[in-house]
């Protein structure tokens, strides 16, 4: 059986997405699978998604929420549109999560702006939102989490700045205009930020900077990987650059079964789990993305192959 073919046999979602990102075509949506299954958890009396506004990791509505955008609910549909004005009132407008709006977190601002972008909020809604982005950025190009504490950190954090940048291209990809300019200027610098470390090397010693960047993983949650990275990158698309070689290089490698591991799920609760076994439908799909647009020669090749699933 070719990939492909195995990939279209997951959830809905995947099927969908699989047509959408490799075989460039539009599937009808269909309200099944897992999405369907996260649905059943939102509560109408207190608006969320599970048991929380933030916590607990991960069967809290804002985590259920962004998990919903990575499957792409109808961004329509009346209980994602509850929730996500239900995460705006407790993330942004209100003190109920950061208790003052000095603390607010720029990596939890991110992923709010990509979700909120994502449901086609109200431009002025999110205002504020690319404000402060704009004046949290830090000297590095990046951005970091503890950027409100003294002393002011000098480096940034990857965890942050993809979260930061994927809310940037959600913003951008949804055709909104305010500041729009701005922002597509100072991602040029969090780019290089990450360019800098071949996407998971200590600028310092070339080492890896921790093991769990130079695997896939499904969900993401807050976590930065050396692939998320570059399926941002694929995305925008930013063009080939030599730094990102390495990390192209071991996804080659690790499709010589014709499948990318599920990989490590990150502590914490879940509904249920989206797959079984050590096959990873999701992890696959991203790294034929990535490889599809920085080597097409590989992918189209491997595209014809058939393996043993």
């Amino acid at each position: 059986m070719d990939t492909i073919s195995w990939l279209l046999k997951g959830d809905p979602s995947i099927k969908r997405m699989v047509y959408k990102d490799l075989l460039e075509e539009d599937l009808a949506y269909q309200e099944e699978g897992y999405i369907q299954d996260y649905l059943s958890y939102f509560d109408p009396k207190t608006s969320f998604f599970g048991y929380g506004l933030y916590g607990p990791k991960w069967t809290s509505s804002f985590y259920t929420c962004l998990e919903l955008v990575q499957l792409r609910i109808d961004p329509s549909k009346k209980e994602f549109q509850q929730a996500l004005k239900r995460l705006y009132q407790g993330v942004w407008t209100s003190d109920e999560l950061f208790k003052n709006k000095t603390r607010r977190d720029v990596c939890i601002i991110g992923m709010l702006l990509k979700m909120l972008a994502y449901g086609r909020f109200d431009e002025k809604d999110l205002k504020g939102l690319i404000d402060f982005i704009l004046d949290t950025q830090l000297e590095d190009g990046g951005w970091n989490c503890r950027y409100n504490k003294n002393p002011k950190p000098k480096t940034s954090s990857l965890h942050t700045s993809i979260s930061v940048l994927e809310g940037i291209q959600m913003y951008v990809d949804m055709g909104y205009e305010y500041k729009v300019k701005e922002l597509l200027t100072i991602r040029e610098n969090a780019h290089k930020f990450i360019l800098q470390k071949n996407l998971f090397r200590s600028r310092r010693t070339k080492e890896i900077i921790h093991q769990e960047m130079v695997k896939l993983h499904y969900p993401h949650r807050w976590k930065y990987d050396a692939f998320r990275a570059l399926d941002y990158f694929a995305h925008i698309p930013l063009p080939l650059d030599d730094r990102m070689q390495e990390a192209i290089n071991s996804l080659k490698d690790q499709l010589k079964k014709g499948y990318i591991h599920r990989g490590k799920q990150y502590n914490g609760k879940s509904f249920f789990a989206l797959e079984k076994g050590n096959k990873g439908r999701f992890t696959t799909l991203q790294a034929l993305r990535i490889l599809k647009t920085y080597d097409p020669i590989f992918y189209q090749a491997f595209l014809t192959k058939d393996f043993d699933f």
